[in-house]
């Protein structure tokens, strides 16, 4: 059947609750066309504007014509926190061929904590109706860990006051 060879999602910078790039790279194991849709499924990242609609992207990693392959907008559904990429119209991604589909600064936030290679990431491609499924959502098998920053809204420091000048003090 349908399947991906290769599937790995990044976050710059990987921090918690930070605004951050998304990575996606992804190479197929057969023949994506005719305006399909490649699908990011991301339910514990949100869009910072916190709206549905067209998200802007960059191109890499398979060659200085992936752009091609690509509408020039991606879709974020913020119902679904999914992440869709159509290739254009008599567009081939072949199988074999890398490609790394790269958001822009500040388009999305981190949550607090994300394990490594969190299995709630998945990628699937439909058809441009998302009528048919081409290959089945597949949880990713590379992903940056997002690890837990604690945040304080308060804190105290006490001073133990000594009589012996010269001796350290406890805190």
């Amino acid at each position: 059947g349908y399947q991906w060879q290769f599937l790995m999602v990044t976050f710059d910078p990987p921090t918690s609750s930070a605004e951050t790039v998304v990575s996606l790279t992804l190479r197929t194991e057969n023949i994506l066309k005719d305006q399909y849709r490649i699908i990011l499924h991301m339910p514990k990242l949100t869009r910072t504007s916190g709206i549905s609609g067209a998200v802007d992207f960059t191109t890499g990693g398979g060659g200085p014509s992936d752009w091609m392959l690509f509408t020039p907008q991606a879709l974020w559904d913020n119902d679904r926190n999914q992440l869709i990429f159509f290739l254009r119209e008599n567009a081939q991604l072949v199988p074999g061929r890398s490609g790394t589909l790269k958001t822009s600064p500040g388009d999305f936030r981190l949550p607090v904590f994300m394990p490594s290679n969190d299995q709630d990431i998945k990628v699937e491609a439909r058809s441009n109706d998302n009528i048919d499924e081409i290959i089945r959502a597949t949880p990713i098998r590379q992903s940056s860990k997002v690890a837990r920053v604690r945040e304080f809204t308060y804190s105290e420091l006490q001073y133990i006051h000594t009589q012996t000048p010269g001796r350290m003090t406890d805190t």
